[in-house]
């Protein structure tokens, strides 16, 4: 579950996460430590920092900086941006900035396994249009994995449908860094046309939109 909190003792807006720790000694969920091991593991200025993590009542609370609007919300504004997406220029910048974070997380063995517009935060520019000089920041690595030396199995239920890369949709558990590429061309076309390039329904539909505009 996440809430917008308020310190009053600081004056800062935090994003809060909570996520419930199991009784009777049985700890902190798989997931959550996962999340947590690539977190303290990450400092880039495109990657959203962990601030702290508070554990009460049997549940575990992770502070971020409080960023308001998502990329999503910026290619899905109402305000007239229409069919052409975002800007061309602005299409570079947040593109670089995205693969310099997901660059960042590969070396280090970290594959984020869920990115999408709704997981990277904009911080607005300055100037009249807000995604004119914005910085993006990478969001919500719930499904992260850190990949050892040997490759592992992996599971397949990763990833929203529409940004899933194909060995995922056919079942592949040895798969690499290589499905976050995957993801972020996908979100480079949306960012263009102003809506996803594959919209499936199930994963044989995916897979066959994929195919079929391939082929």
């Amino acid at each position: 579950t996440c809430s917008h909190g308020y310190s009053r003792k600081e004056r800062k807006e935090y994003a809060v996460k909570k996520a419930r720790v199991y009784p009777n000694s049985e700890g902190v969920p798989y997931y959550m430590m996962r999340e947590l091991a690539a977190l303290r593991k990450l400092s880039n200025k495109h990657i959203c920092e962990l601030v702290t993590i508070n554990l009460h009542d049997f549940h575990l609370y992770l502070l971020f900086p409080y960023i308001e609007r998502t990329l999503y919300d910026y290619i899905n504004t109402p305000s007239g941006r229409g069919p052409i997406g975002v800007q061309k220029h602005q299409i570079c910048s947040l593109t670089y900035q995205l693969l310099d974070a997901v660059n960042y997380c590969h070396k280090r063995g970290i594959v984020h396994r869920n990115l999408k517009p709704k997981h990277l935060l904009i911080i607005p520019g300055n100037g009249p249009d807000p995604l004119d000089n914005a910085q993006l920041k990478l969001a919500d690595f719930a499904l992260v994995r850190i990949m050892g030396h040997a490759p592992k199995k992996c599971t397949s239920e990763v990833i929203t449908l529409w940004y899933r890369p194909p060995e995922i949709l056919m079942g592949l558990k040895n798969y690499s860094t290589a499905v976050d590429v995957w993801s972020i061309g996908c979100i480079f076309a949306e960012m263009i046309v102003g809506e996803p390039l594959f919209m499936g329904v199930t994963e044989i539909d995916q897979l066959f939109q994929i195919f079929s505009n391939f082929i």
